[in-house]
């Protein structure tokens, strides 16, 4: 598997046995079943004075989730690109400690 970076917003969650799914929007992607996110947090966006805007990662968790399952447009895909909104279903010991309102992602960074 390749190296990227992925983030997922999620709006909500709907919990399962063994898995959780997150209804939300990729922000990052394509998200693709069998990719990791290591990472949830709060974003908080910071403007400067050249117009450029950064994040400040706020309330950092670190979490190990696997993509096992996306749904977009109704139909399951085996992966969501940028911008698309869907649900994507996820395993692992983290799946206690998401919460809605935070974005899931594989890396924290990102500056302008």
């Amino acid at each position: 598997m390749e190296n990227k970076m992925i983030t997922f917003e999620v709006d909500d969650i709907y919990r399962g046995d063994d898995s959780v799914t997150v209804a939300g929007r990729c922000i990052n992607g394509p998200i693709a079943i069998g990719d990791v996110f290591l990472y949830q947090y709060k974003p908080i966006f910071e403007k400067h004075d050249d117009d450029c805007k950064s994040v400040v990662f706020s309330e950092v968790e670190r979490v190990q989730l696997t993509v096992v399952g996306i749904q977009c447009l109704r139909m399951d895909v085996p992966e969501i690109v940028d911008g698309y909104s869907g649900a994507i279903q996820l395993t692992g010991d983290s799946v206690v400690d998401l919460k809605a309102g935070k974005l899931i992602t594989s890396a924290i960074g990102g500056q302008c």
